[in-house]
Order: C-alpha cells, then structure tokens, then sequence
C-alpha cells in the first residue's frame, strides 16, 4: 500500500483512470397470510512461514446450489384476519378511499422485534407470496430466498412480505368492491383511484403500524418495490433502520414512460376492453378464461418481457431462425407463453393501474405534497432536481442501491441518480452494480440471484451497525486530536466494541496475535519517495490484512454465539491463501486443551497443484480428502477424525460450485461457515488501517492498492474520508484475473467513490518488477510484486 500526501493534481488525471465498479455478491418458523382493512387518512500473506513485507493484500467468493445437500426445513403456519382503522397518514389516498385492505404474509417468529424484523415490497407482477407456506405450498417468487439459514434467514430474523394497494393479488385494487356503488356491489375497474409507489409506501406503514412494527430493522424492494421503498425511507424516515433497492428509480424516465404508453395502448385497443367495464354485471365474457382485454394484455406482457431482459440473453438462448417443424421461432414461442400464464393470473385495470402509478412517480412530486411543510419549506426557483435531492435528504437509513448494467427498463444511470441525490446529503449508501445479461430481471433468476445479489444483499441486513459507524466516529476525533495510533488502545474494544471485547477476554484459549489485539497502530509506515510512504502490513503484529481479517471473523463467531470452543466444525472454502490463514490460527490455539473444534477446508480440485495448496496438502498434521465432501464425510461417520483436527476437501467443480456445495453441506450438518468476503466483521481489518493512516499521516490525501481482487482498496474505501482519493490496479492470478474477482466478490465497497480504479488494464509484471527492485535497493525493503506495482501506479498517478 502506498500513500502519497503530495498528490494535488489527481482530479486532472481522473479523465485516464476509469472509475471502479463493484460487481456483486446472497423459517423454522411462522408465517400466513394476513387480510387488514386499513382506514388511510394521509496476496495475502503465508502464514507458515516468516510473512514477507507487503503493502497491500487480497480476497475472493460468492455462492451456487447442489442438490446433494438439501437441508428443507418444516415450517409452521399462522393466519389470522385483523380490521384496524389507521389515521397515522395525514392525506387520504382520495374521498373514495379511506378504508383498504392488504393481504400479507410472514414467516419466522410473529413477535420478533423491530430489529429482527425484515420487510420486502413486491414488484409489479408479485404479490405476498413469497414463500410457500402450509396454507399455500406453491413456490414463492423469491422462494429460494427465505427460510431457516437462506439469505433472509427466518430464524433470525421475522420476515413480512405485503402486497400493495393495487395489486391483483388480495389487496384493494381495481378488483375490489367500490363501496359507493352500494348494493350493487361492482368492482371499482377503471374508477379505481389513481395512486402512484408513494402511496403504496403509505399503505405499508398503515400496515406496519397495525401490527406494532414502529422501525422495521430493513426493507427490500425491487423495480416496482424499488420505487415503494425510496418513498418509504423518505417519508417514513424513522420507520426503517435499512433499506435495499433494487434496480429501483426516484422518478420515472422518458423512455420508460414511452414504452408503458404503448403497452397500455395494447390493452386499451383490445375490442374486450369496454373502456375498462369488462366485468360489469351483463358484460362478462361467456368464456371465464377469456374475461376483458386478454389479447392486449398479452402483448402488453410481451412488450415488457423484451425490457425485462436483454438482447445479449435472447440472442445467446433462443435458436436462430424458424426451426424445421414449426412456423414460430423459438423465441416467439417462449413470449406466447410468458403471456399466455402472465394473463391467466393478472387484471388489466390492475394493469392500466399500476403501469399509470409507474409513469407518475417523482419522489420530489411525492414529497411536495404529502409531507407536511415540505412544500412550504422550498427556496425559491427550485429545480426538480434539487427538489428531489431534498426530499433523498430526509431519509435516515442506511442503504444500499443495486443496479444492472444490461438493464433497459430502469438503466444503472436512475440507480446512479438515487445515489448521488443520498451522498449529496452524506448519507450512509452504497452503490452495487451488477453485471448480469438477465437485466431487469436478474433479481428474479435463481442462479442469479443467488450468486450475484443474495450475498451482497445479506452482508448488508446483517452487519452490525458499529461495523460500519464507530470507525468513521473515532476518524473524526483523530483527525481533530492529532491522537498518537499507539494511543488507540485495543483493537477488539477500540473496533470491535467494549462488549465484544469482553467475550473475547473471557474465551479459553489465547490467540496468537495478542500484540494486534491490544493495540491498533502497529504497522511500521516508511517514507519511500518525497510525499510517498509505504505502510509494510507484513510487519503488522497481527500479520497481513488477510490473517487480521481472518481472526476478526473468527472472532465475531464467538461473539454472535455460533461457535463453540469445544465441537464444532469451522468449514472455509478458499483457493489457498486464506487457508493457510485459517490453518494458522486453528493450529495456534489446538494446542490448548479447552479448543477442540475441526477445521475444514474446501479447494477446488483444479487448484490442487498451485503452490498454496500443494502446501497446505503437504503439512504435517493436515489430511487431504481428494474425493470431496463424500470422502471427507464418511471418513468423519466412521470415526476416522480426531480432535481439532484440519483437513483438505478437494471437491470437483468451479469456486463458485465448491462455495455453494460447502454452504450446503455447513447448513446440514450444523457446522459454521467461515465466508471470508461476505461476512462483513473481516471488514475490521481495514477499519484498523484506516484508522492507523489517520494518525500516521493526518495530511494524506491518496492511498494507492495492487491486489488482486481490490479487496483492500474496497474495504480502506468504505472507512477513509471522502477527500481522500483510494486508487487500485488488479493482478492477474492463475486462470481467473483479479479483475473478474473484484467483479464477483468485491461486496462491501462503495463504487462510485472508489476513484481511479483502471478496469481496463492490469498492473505490467515488468512495471511491478522495476518497482520491486527499487524498493530492495533503495529502501531495503523485500517485497512482493504487489508492493512494486503500488509504488509504481503512485509514481504514474503522481506523474
């Protein structure tokens, strides 16, 4: 890691360093479904041996699935009907309507607290079912989502998914009985009121507020749901400590708004339509399958399943040209059929509804008029733009913002635009980009979503707030103290927290980096070059950022009460340096009779003959089960493991496939999953050094990393000021560069602001070399082809 205190000309070279993009990462209990009628008013380094001088280090990961191990659980249902009359919103949706109902459902524990409780918002074609349940066993839309250790894991958390006002499925919408029609009872149709996501986010509070849910712990929300949760957190600032959009806007697009005329105008157009009556009293269709505008419907649907997804995909999965025994293409078959269950299940006034509350969407307009002294409180002239960042300003959450880069629908730049609008105001926000070529629909696909979003997803539900809060605290009170690091006190009280600290005080074994532990600041800093310094981690008394990572992960597993000294079996799945890390440690603390856990650690087969692995196979004391989990399994049934033992599981199959496999097999057999780039408590191996080079160098105003996964730069972006400018430039590693593994693991960095980050180069050996050997000449200092290529890319950002 280089630092350089003198780089004043950076913002003039931004132009020549792209700007890094972070790619993604994923109940035994009640559940039902609820009916409410709501009256609304308103490189790591080698642990075997001495660690050499490094200044920047790297990691990897994410998730897959494998039948082998299914761990389905029995869940238990509990339904009930509640009435309430809610006048906590000031403005009723219209004279009309002042009384809805929602249909819900949850699952987990029914009275978890407010902080254990998570809420997901549907999107346009979704209801409340999420989740089979006893009552309703067919698969939810986001079934492989939730439930006991899923990535909304219901036990531990209560998770509640509601429909909105709208929607076709159970809540007040079109379908409903308009009481003004008396005896009569016809269905509002086309009389519907017309409302917009702003009040589908006021229907959920009404909701919430019912059930005494005063600050949800997070909620969820994509494309359609996207949009109710940006509302939500900006009205109802204080009713949610979290909030995750996905591919959501703050108000809708031109373009967007074109393409849902269009559609609309399909429906309107069909000769079934009857300006919306179609099922009046004596105007239904004999046929009951094909009641109302069902052709319009269809290719409304068709239109929207071509934005849904992307012309990389279809082109990719559909056959060229007609096939030989039909007078459709293959694509055109796949849309007939989209269509044809799309209109089975879904109402077009619901449709014209909804499609009409998409296109008026504008969070400012929102704001304007439902949030008391909002409009009064405007400077004069103010744009929409700025109108819409104020109303971003009120919101208190953190959040997180996803996007996909091969979305047509709600492009990356919307997403970006609710991003800018948050960090404006200095709010707690990421920015995730995804690059997936499902599109707007990527949220959707199983495979997808569970190795692209679940991961990056639960990182962010489930960090503990310190995590990401008490670092940038104690920053500002460095950066006004001018504190000594060695001032700091320890680590685990000074970032992990006093509480945490005592547990760890009381454990009974020792660890082996009781030097870091007590103190942060530790890191001897060298001056390299004039305004450059290099900060060695090798010389960190806790060892690289890869060991410190790995123990504060440990760490937090005692913390949080999943492991156990004595009987558990700890299960990492790496491609070498972090089990050498993990192995290190374990062996360390086996010693002392009061630990006797197992260590497992999974490498793809492939993998086997690199020189860390090879490594790890050839240690004394450490067993190598080439045939996978199978072999290592029955080995463990027969009795065969003793003790503390560590053992290598060689497992067929990519790095993703072995991680998925391993979660699998850690979710059957009870064990605890070390999960080096989700977990986010590794994130307190760069809370230190961020905290360190706030101290050691009050005036620094870049830091430069060349790793292979970025891994560092991502973790010193999230806790450095944002005055000061991170930079990095990947390594190639074996058969995957680190470019595709900051695309794929990179889950806790805040991209748009990590600046500088080359993606379209990789650091030059010969560059790294010259570098290198400068460093042991000059400066004797003997370091890795990392630490060459960070003084190299200061000395080019320098220039």
């Amino acid at each position: 890691m280089i630092m350089n205190s003198a780089l004043r000309q950076i913002a003039s070279r931004r132009t020549a360093l792209r700007p890094y993009s972070s790619h993604s990462r994923q109940v035994k209990g009640h559940h039902g479904r609820r009916r409410l009628d709501l009256r609304v008013g308103s490189s790591t380094s080698a642990l075997f041996f001495p660690p050499a001088r490094r200044f920047s280090v790297a990691t990897t990961t994410t998730t897959i699935d494998d039948s082998r191990y299914s761990t389905a659980a029995p869940m238990e249902s509990s339904v009930k009907m509640s009435h309430v009359n809610v006048e906590r919103l000031s403005v009723p949706l219209s004279e009309n309507l002042t009384e809805i109902d929602v249909t819900w459902e949850q699952w987990g524990d029914p009275n978890a607290p407010d902080n254990k409780t998570i809420v997901i918002f549907p999107s346009f074609s979704h209801g409340s079912h999420a989740k089979s349940n006893p009552d309703n066993p067919s698969k939810g839309w986001w079934e492989f989502m939730i439930g006991p250790g899923e990535y909304l894991d219901t036990n531990k958390f209560r998770v509640i998914c509601p429909s909105f006002i709208g929607s076709p499925y159970g809540s007040t919408s079109p379908l409903s009985v308009n009481p003004e029609s008396g005896s009569l009872k016809h269905p509002y149709g086309p009389n519907f009121p017309q409302i917009t996501p702003a009040d589908m986010a006021r229907g959920h509070a009404a909701l919430l507020n019912k059930i005494g849910v005063s600050k949800a712990h997070a909620v969820i929300g994509g494309s359609l749901g996207g949009m109710q949760v940006i509302a939500f957190m900006s009205l109802f600032p204080d009713m949610v400590d979290r909030a995750c959009v996905i591919s959501g806007t703050a108000r809708t697009s031109p373009f967007s708004s074109a393409l849902r005329l269009v559609q609309r105008k399909a429906i309107e157009g069909d000769s079934n339509y009857f300006n919306g009556y179609y099922n009046a009293p004596g105007m239904k269709m004999e046929d009951a399958t094909d009641v109302g505008p069902v052709d319009g419907l269809k290719a409304a649907r068709m239109m929207g399943m071509m934005w849904y997804r992307s012309r990389e995909e279809f082109d990719r999965r559909f056959e060229w040209g007609l096939p030989e025994d039909s007078p459709k293409t293959e694509v055109q078959s796949y849309l007939d059929y989209q269509a044809q269950k799309f209109s089975n299940n879904f109402d077009a006034n619901c449709y014209l509804l909804l499609s009409r509350a998409m296109d008026q969407f504008d969070l400012g307009c929102s704001a304007k008029k439902l949030i008391p002294g909002f409009k009064e409180a405007a400077p004069p002239d103010e744009t929409k733009e700025e109108r819409l960042y104020r109303a971003l300003d009120r919101v208190k959450a953190r959040v997180q913002v996803i996007g996909v880069v091969q979305d047509a629908l709600i492009p990356m730049s919307e997403q970006q635009e609710v991003y800018d609008g948050l960090k404006k105001s200095n709010k707690d926000v990421d920015l995730v980009t995804i690059d997936d070529e499902h599109g707007h629909d990527a949220m959707f696909n199983e495979k997808v979503c569970l190795e692209k979003f679940a991961p990056t997803i639960s990182s962010f539900l489930y960090a503990e707030p310190k995590i990401f809060t008490s670092a940038k605290e104690i920053k500002e009170d460095v950066k006004r103290k001018n504190i000594n690091p060695n001032q700091l006190g320890s680590f685990t009280r000074t970032i992990m927290g006093a509480e945490a600290a005592k547990i760890i005080d009381n454990l009974p074994f020792h660890l082996p980096y009781d030097d870091w532990l007590r103190h942060v600041g530790n890191t001897p800093l060298v001056q390299v070059d004039d305004g450059m310094h290099a900060k060695l981690e090798g010389f960190n008394p806790g060892g690289s950022i890869k060991d410190r990572a790995l123990t504060s992960i440990f760490l937090n597993k005692f913390i949080t009460g999943e492991l156990k000294p004595n009987g558990s079996t700890l299960c990492l799945v790496t491609s070498g340096w972090a089990g050498l890390s993990l192995a290190r440690l374990h062996q360390s603390i086996a010693d002392s009779n009061t630990f006797d856990c197992n260590l497992c650690i999974v490498i793809p087969l492939a993998y086997r003959e690199k020189a860390i692995p090879a490594k790890l196979a050839q240690t004394d004391g450490i067993t190598s089960y080439y045939g996978g989990f199978d072999e290592y399994l029955q080995a463990k049934e027969a009795g065969k493991l003793g003790e503390a033992d560590i053992s290598i599981v060689f497992e067929q199959g990519t790095f993703l496939e072995s991680l998925q496999l391993a979660t699998k097999v850690v979710k059957r057999e009870k064990w605890v999953l070390v999960d080096q780039h989700h977990d986010i408590s590794g994130m307190n191996a760069h809370a230190s050094t961020a905290l360190e080079l706030m101290c050691q160098l009050p005036d620094i105003t870049d830091v430069v990393c060349a790793t292979g996964t970025g891994a560092t730069a991502a973790g010193l972006r999230n806790y450095l000021p944002s005055s000061i400018n991170v930079h990095s430039r990947p390594a190639v590693s074996g058969t995957v560069d680190g470019l595709t593994d900051v695309n794929r693991y990179n889950n806790f960095c805040d991209a748009a602001s990590l600046s500088g980050y080359n993606c379209g180069e990789f650091y030059q050996t010969e560059d790294a070399l010259t570098f290198q050997e400068k460093l042991l000449n000059s400066h004797n200092i003997k370091a890795g082809h990392s630490s060459g290529a960070c003084y190299w890319l200061g000395d080019q950002i320098r220039g």
